[in-house]
């Protein structure tokens, strides 16, 4: 486990198809010819009820609820403590959709669970993680790495500055 390595998930979308897609200005693209598609997270926090769309990174996601729905924050972060690999960690009734526009793709692709891009990304560590040292205490494990699904979406892996 890479627990100092500082890994970033950055989902692309080609230029060609980011005209029909809610894009991110604030984030420069980390390959050029791209551009970065903000990311729509459901969840459905109250049963019986429309599910909760919040938008932005997994960080603004988790700060927003947080502060809206701290009880299913906390049950949420239980789960995820308690189950390492991420399988399996919501019931049923409480699933994470994904939908994502993929640069080789032209239509909205909607994964059931994180699963395979936690899959893909962990591939990517144990595949291409180096480690750097230059005598200070910037030395660590990198990673950088990109992985192709079957179904045309791409994980990639980089060194991150945040």
């Amino acid at each position: 486990m890479l627990s100092q390595a500082v890994l970033s998930l950055v989902v692309m979308v080609n230029l060609a198809l980011a005209a029909n897609s809610s894009l991110v200005a604030s984030i420069e693209p980390p390959i050029e010819g791209f551009e970065v598609q903000e990311a729509s997270w459901e969840f459905d926090i109250i049963e019986g009820q429309q599910p909760i769309v919040f938008n932005g990174t997994v960080e603004e996601v988790w700060t927003q609820l947080n502060e809206e729905y701290p009880e299913y924050a906390a049950e949420a972060l239980d789960r995820i403590n308690n189950y390492i690999d991420g399988y399996n960690t919501r019931s049923d009734s409480d699933t994470d959709v994904l939908d994502k526009r993929d640069h080789n793709n032209s239509h909205v692709v909607e994964l059931g669970s994180f699963s395979n891009i936690a899959d893909a990304a962990q591939l990517i560590v144990d595949s291409c993680r180096q480690w750097f040292f230059d005598g200070s205490l910037d030395s660590g494990w990198y990673v950088n790495g990109q992985r192709f699904h079957n179904d045309r979406i791409n994980v990639i892996v980089r060194g991150s500055n945040c």
